[in-house]
């Protein structure tokens, strides 16, 4: 059965039509059920618990990498807070903030550039941290970007990058969803 198919016949026995993405991951067909917070549920249709265990970890991993080809972990984005940091005030997420739901928004999201979008919207526009938001989204989208081998052009140089991410912080209009943020560091 393919995928669409799938999920129409799932949508139909369910009593909540919620957004679904099915997956074969190491053998094993995965429906995720997502709601806008974080996966509410992940099943293997027809295999082991073994197996449903073994796939709901990678699909976590995943997510915790941003859904990124190379992507970057809490734990390093930790650690660049700690760079970015001065001994006086450590840099760190605000209460009911992190790092995590920053890299599974993202992984929600399909292309390269709407994934950079949903971290500089939810770092910068979002301050997310007590200090250094434009410093924090600027160095984690340059790595991601780096880590990728995303060709570089005008459009996503570091100076307009940096443009983009204080225009996110300050709210400008065509600067709010992460669609827009995308289509100004892609160009079109």
């Amino acid at each position: 059965m393919k995928v669409s198919a799938l999920r129409k016949f799932l949508q139909k026995k369910t009593k909540y039509n919620l957004p679904m993405r099915a997956r074969l991951i190491s053998g094993c067909l995965l429906v995720l059920s997502v709601s806008a917070s974080s996966f509410s549920s992940i099943s293997a249709l027809g295999f082991s618990t073994d197996c449903l265990a073994r796939t709901e970890r990678l699909v976590r991993q995943e997510a915790l990498q941003g859904g990124f080809a190379k992507g970057i972990t809490p734990q390093e984005m930790k650690d660049i807070a700690a760079e970015l940091s001065v001994p006086e005030m450590p840099i760190q997420p605000l209460p009911g903030k992190s790092f995590e739901q920053v890299l599974i928004n993202a992984s929600y999201r399909n292309s390269f550039w709407e994934k950079i979008g949903v971290v500089i919207r939810d770092i910068a526009g979002g301050h997310l941290l007590n200090d250094g938001n434009h410093r924090m989204a600027f160095t984690v989208a340059k790595r991601l970007i780096e880590r990728n081998g995303i060709v570089r052009s005008p459009s996503n140089s570091d100076e307009q990058i940096y443009r983009v991410i204080s225009k996110v912080a300050r709210g400008a209009p065509g600067y709010r969803t992460a669609d827009e943020i995308a289509e100004k560091l892609r160009g079109y």
